[in-house]
This record gives C-alpha cells, structure tokens and sequence, in this order.
C-alpha cells in the first residue's frame, strides 16, 4: 500500500494534475474511471463479489504473498465474476498450497510467449536481481548450507516439500558414519532440565562421537542436584564444557551447579539468536546447526537410541518472512509429540559450534573421503556392465533415456586391460 501510494503522487507530478486520487485503500483514475482497490482479510466472505465496473470490462485480480493466504480466501477470488487477468504472486512456501498447484500447472513459462487462457509462470532466483550482490548470496550458502530453507526459497525460489518441516528430516540420518575426530577431540555435554515429570537429560560428546548419556525423572531439585554433580564427576565434567537449559526450573538448578563449583554456560532458548534475520531465537540456532551437522554426514549418531531418533525427526520448523522458528513443545504436544529431551541435550552440546567450524570441517571431510563421484558417471574401476544396468533402470523410472554419455561405454563392457 505504502509504495503504491508513492507511485501514485509521482504518477500526478508526472502528469502535473491530479490524475490518481487515492481514498480509504481506493485508488481512482479521473480520466478512464478504472479502480484500484487494496483489501487484506481473513474472512473469505470479504474476498468475493469483486466484478467488471462496466459488462465487458477488465477484472485484473493480484494476490500479494500467496503462499500466505488460507485456502478459503484464494477460493472466495476464485468466484469473483468477470475476472480477466489472475496474478498469484510470493516466495515460495510449501508445497500444499494453491500457489505451487498454480505454478504446477502452468503450460507456458517465462521467456515463451503468453498464452491468453493458459497459466504462465516465471521463476526468479535472487542471481537475477540488481540488487543483490552476488557476493553476499555466495557467503549466505557458504555459511547456511546448500540445504538451508532459507537458501533454498530466498535464494534459489525453491518450494519447500510438506516433509521438510521436520528440522531433521528422517532420510538424512542414514549415512555411513564418518571417522572419529572430526569436530577436534573436544569433550562437550548437554543438560536439558526437567523438573516436572519429563526427562532431565546428560549428553556427552567426545568430537563427534557420543560417549554416554543419562537420563533422570526426578521432581525433587535437591535429588537431581546430588544425582548431576554425581554424574559430572563420573564423567570427568568440570563445567565449562557444559551447556545447560536455564529456562524455567532449569535456572535453580544452574545456580545450585554453580555454588557446588561447577561453572556451567546457561543457556535460554527464548533469547535472541546471533543472526535474528535467520533464527527466531537462540534454541532454533542451535537446532539448525545441529540440523546441518548431520546433513553433512559429520556426526556419528546412536541409532541404537531409538527414542532420540525419533525426537530428533519429529521436531518441525516453520518460516515467517525469511526468518526460521523452532516449533514450541506446546504445539508440538498438541500433535501428540513429548518433550524432545534427548534431542534438545544433544542440540546444547554442540551450541558452541558455529557455521565457520562447521564449513571447516566439511571441506575436511570431503577431503579425507577423496573426490565425490557422481551416481550418473560410468567408473571403469568398478564392475560397469552392473552400473550400465543402474543407469538404465534409473532412467526407466524416470521416464527418460539414459544419460547421453552412456552408448559411448557400451563397447568397453568387455575391457580386459588394467583399470585407470
């Protein structure tokens, strides 16, 4: 509204009269009687009845940030009569909304020509804006991640699957485990408190190897204070390596740690994060780095713990405005979904470890494990007449030929010289 507006004063200074007079969210053109009319609601009763000024007339219907407006009120446009020109416009969200279907269906996309009567779409990418830098994309994937939602939708203007609202999706914790080490030799542990029936929990890492965890379900404070100071010991813990949930009743106990000479880092997850343009606060921040961690295959996880596997693939995210926010246990409850003890344990173990570590340590990685090979390559020192049948039957599935490269190999299936 405040930009049309603008253009509206400087559309009347162009012309030297007043051309435009803008109303109570109406703009109206004195010279041709047309209208402009700006509404936002959430009754889709107030999305409807819109229709031609004069029969015959043009209808021109633009929904601003599709992706964030409720079935209904997309459908109530729908029905307005008379409608000539249709623009559904936004940054991409999920895929279960009318703007992907919009986009899904479109038959004609940018730079063809329109079509009159056919949905036409066009994708923009931020490396397609004058304004933004391309230096400053580079750096928000070198520091996020490839895999960011971020990246990916302000970035890239990719939809985001219903199945990645999961901050861990369940498909990325199967990998093969990487070599101890990795993340240094640093020994560091997380402590979510409860003192309220749920799972107060010890998470103790050496690098990126889990030596043990304990767990408690004590309500007593003085218990669970005995029973901590008891496993901090048995643990060789002296404090600082410690990273405790200080929310609620977690802040007794925090002070309770630091009279009895353990100096552990308290950690509120309400607070702000380093980057409020990203996180929403200090607890999503930590579960995002834990989220690209295990993206990059650098953790090695206990799957044999099945309830911290599940915890730490049922925990959703969603996003508001570029920013990303943890869901709240409140809401996750209202699902059916516990408390997160375990994953929030393991999160704050490694609340330290920021994107730069982490970048580092990926480059290692890929490193040690020498160049990537790509599933779509035929390697002659493998069995190739098995990875010809791979590719075929992959192209099979996806309805298309196999890669182009792949009639040039055929006729060395049969090699029998040494491999290279």
């Amino acid at each position: 509204e405040k930009y049309i507006r603008i253009l509206c004063d400087e559309v009347n200074h162009k012309v030297k009269k007043q051309l435009l007079t803008y109303k109570d969210l109406t703009i109206t053109c004195g010279m041709t009687g047309s209208e402009c009319i700006l509404y936002a609601t959430d009754e889709p009763g107030k999305a409807e009845g819109y229709h031609p000024i004069v029969p015959g007339g043009k209808l021109f219907i633009i929904l601003n940030e599709i992706k964030s407006i409720s079935k209904g009120i997309v459908e109530a446009n729908m029905r307005c009569s008379g409608y000539t020109h249709w623009l559904a416009i936004s940054s991409p969200g999920l895929t279960d909304t009318y703007f992907y279907r919009f986009c899904q269906s479109a038959e004609q996309a940018w730079p063809a020509p329109l079509v009159p009567g056919k949905y036409y779409k066009r994708h923009i990418s931020a490396y397609e804006c004058p304004w933004r830098k391309k230096a400053e994309i580079d750096f928000m994937i070198e520091q996020l991640g490839m895999n960011h939602p971020v990246v990916q939708s302000s970035i890239f203007a990719q939809f985001v699957a219903v199945d990645d609202i999961y901050i861990v999706p369940e498909i990325s914790i199967h990998y093969p485990p990487p070599k101890p080490g990795l993340l240094g030799n640093k020994l560091r542990a997380g402590l979510d408190l409860s003192l309220g029936g749920d799972e107060s929990v010890l998470s103790v890492w050496r690098g990126n190897y889990r030596l043990t965890q304990e767990t408690w379900r004590i309500r007593y404070e003085p218990v669970l204070h005995l029973a901590l100071v008891a496993a901090f010991k048995k643990h060789g813990l002296a404090g600082p390596e410690i990273f405790v949930d200080a929310g609620g009743a977690g802040e007794i106990v925090v002070n309770r740690l630091w009279e009895a000479g353990y100096h552990v880092n308290p950690v509120k997850n309400e607070f702000k994060s380093e980057n409020p343009a990203i996180w929403g606060n200090i607890g999503t921040q930590n579960w995002w780095m834990l989220r690209r961690m295990i993206q990059e295959q650098l953790l090695i996880l206990p799957l044999e713990d099945t309830l911290l596997i599940e915890q730490l693939t049922r925990r959703q995210y969603h996003v508001r405005k570029g920013v990303i926010q943890i869901e709240s246990k409140p809401d996750a409850r209202s699902r059916g979904m516990k408390s997160p003890d375990r994953a929030d344990a393991m999160a704050l173990a490694f609340c330290d470890v920021s994107h730069s570590i982490i970048a580092e340590q990926i480059r290692k990685h890929r490193e040690a494990a020498g160049p990537r090979r790509s599933k779509n390559a035929i390697h002659l020192d493998g069995d190739v007449e098995e990875q010809l049948a791979n590719l075929r039957n992959r192209a099979a599935a996806r309805k298309q030929s196999p890669l182009y490269l792949l009639p040039q190999y055929e006729h060395r299936t049969n090699y029998a010289g040494p491999r290279r």
